[in-house]
């Protein structure tokens, strides 16, 4: 009997202090959803603010200018969002988040009636902590491709495909078929978007090349989330 209730004591303290770490787990996850929540807020009084300023601002430098700066704002949100809305139930869903991506930079530039994006995302793992450098990358691709697609009014096809390759990286291929003239221009020496993407890419710890054939193809490889939370775990 004596150690019967000491098993049963046992159990209580485990009890106890099983409870303890759900309560401060449920605590982390609020304190989480209400900084994504906060952050996604005051990215779209930011957005709403480029687009008064792009009215005030007529020039067509300007214009391009506010509508990239916008597109990078827009495309923060969308991850803030989508991790917000992910909470507890699982990964963000990539296809329905790069499709969106996609569309919205080609509604940007006015070329959503020209431009056209598939995407495959075949991942395991969860990509969230790596999900705003790899949509701001992916970003950059596309507002590069809408905007040659509405400069000389030419259709163009888009594929993403995001792909993990063996156990430690992830591949992202990003292939464009408008063949228009400069194109792979985020390659470009010396733009703020070439120096953007390399940035992106070294924050993802990967490396991107362009891929020069019938059709402009970027390669990223990066290290998938799972290696990188085993690394800083050890």
């Amino acid at each position: 009997a004596g150690v019967l209730r000491t098993q049963i004591a046992d159990l209580e303290v485990m009890g106890t202090e099983l409870t303890g770490i759900l309560d401060q787990e449920r605590s982390t996850e609020k304190l989480e959803r209400s900084l994504h929540m906060r952050m996604k807020d005051d990215l779209a009084v930011v957005g709403d603010m480029l687009k008064l300023e792009q009215a005030d601002m007529p020039s067509p430098d300007s214009d391009r200018w506010l509508a990239d700066m916008e597109g990078r704002v827009d495309t923060m949100a969308k991850v803030h969002e989508n991790v917000l809305q992910h909470s507890g139930s699982g990964p963000v869903n990539l296809k329905a988040h790069f499709t969106a991506l996609a569309q919205a930079a080609f509604r940007r530039f006015g070329a959503e009636e020209l431009v056209k994006a598939t995407v495959e995302a075949t991942m395991e793992g969860d990509l969230s902590g790596q999900l705003m450098p790899l949509s701001l990358l992916l970003n950059e691709l596309l507002s590069g491709c809408a905007k040659q697609a509405a400069a000389h009014h030419r259709s163009a096809q888009v594929s993403i495909a995001l792909r993990q390759v063996g156990t430690q990286r992830c591949e992202l291929l990003f292939s464009d078929d408008g063949n228009f003239p400069g194109a792979g221009g985020a390659s470009s020496a010396g733009t703020f978007s070439t120096e953007l993407v390399r940035a992106l890419a070294k924050r993802l710890n990967g490396t991107i090349h362009l891929l020069k054939d019938d059709i402009i193809t970027f390669q990223l490889t990066f290290e998938n989330g799972m290696t990188e939370n085993l690394r800083l775990a050890s």
